[in-house]
């Protein structure tokens, strides 16, 4: 069984120009298939893309290493406040309850924190090992857990409600160029207008046993841009963790605001 999804011809996977990404809301459309095929039925401004779940369900893409590693990440991703890690965003994060969802949530750390703020978090680790550990650890805080992934975060129907605010932590950097174009799209339809997107992409030697890639702020501006979102924080830090800090890793923090007008005038 595969997902079949529907994309505007105006809005080309291959990082072209996407003039009008409000219309990626209620784009997202999952049916059986597995083979790319285009859909005269749906007119000829609509194009399916579909990908063979199955076929990718034992290593999803950007994960790879994460499983084997989970004893070691676990001990490390508790070990950092949410405030030490995130005080670039701190001002920026809505102060009234609010929808929030945390993709690659790995422990949960950052969405219990988040719930102690009374928010509502769905967070999202398709990594078994590190989600069951978050139910442990963080059990008394009521947090949504859901499994799932990016690029396609199949979970989410068209029917489901918006997200305010959506986090990827030390996220972006695993996911290949495809699955970067594909994945900012796919967010921009989930959250609210004016909502905000909140990421940080690591900069420096890249970890052992784990898929990652070198990706650029520019890069990632510039694919927000192109799905409706405006930059309103490009800052970079040296690690709060003195393990990375001594290696010189740096990180990005990122924040934007979903405007689906805005990339009309890019």
């Amino acid at each position: 069984m595969g997902s079949r999804l529907m994309l505007s011809n105006a809005q080309e996977i291959d990082g072209d120009p996407c003039p009008n990404p409000c219309g990626w809301h209620r784009w997202f459309t999952w049916e059986v298939g597995h083979t790319a095929e285009r859909s005269s039925a749906a007119g000829a401004d609509t194009e399916w893309l579909t990908i063979d779940m199955m076929e990718t369900a034992n290593v999803i893409t950007g994960t790879e290493g994460y499983a084997v590693q989970a004893t070691y990440l676990i001990a490390r991703y508790d070990a950092l406040s949410f405030e030490a890690k995130h005080e670039a965003i701190l001002g920026l994060l809505p102060t009234n309850p609010s929808r929030f969802i945390d993709i690659g949530s790995g422990t949960g750390h950052d969405a219990a924190w988040l719930v102690s703020k009374g928010h509502h978090v769905v967070a999202v680790e398709p990594v078994d090992e590190l989600c069951e550990a978050g139910r442990r650890i963080h059990s008394k805080a009521e947090v949504t857990w859901v499994n799932d992934s990016l690029p396609f975060l199949a979970t989410f129907d068209e029917d489901c409600e918006l997200f305010d605010v959506a986090m990827l932590t030390a996220v972006w950097m695993h996911l290949d160029e495809k699955s970067r174009h594909l994945g900012m799209r796919r967010i921009a339809s989930l959250i609210v207008p004016n909502g905000l997107l909140c990421m940080t992409l690591r900069h420096g030697p890249l970890p052992d046993g784990r898929q990652t890639f070198d990706v650029s702020s520019d890069e990632t501006i510039s694919l927000a841009e192109l799905s409706g979102f405006k930059t309103v924080l490009n800052v970079r830090r040296k690690s709060v963790g003195a393990r990375n800090r001594v290696a010189g890793i740096m990180w990005s923090h990122l924040a934007f605001r979903f405007c689906p007008r805005h990339s009309d005038t890019q």
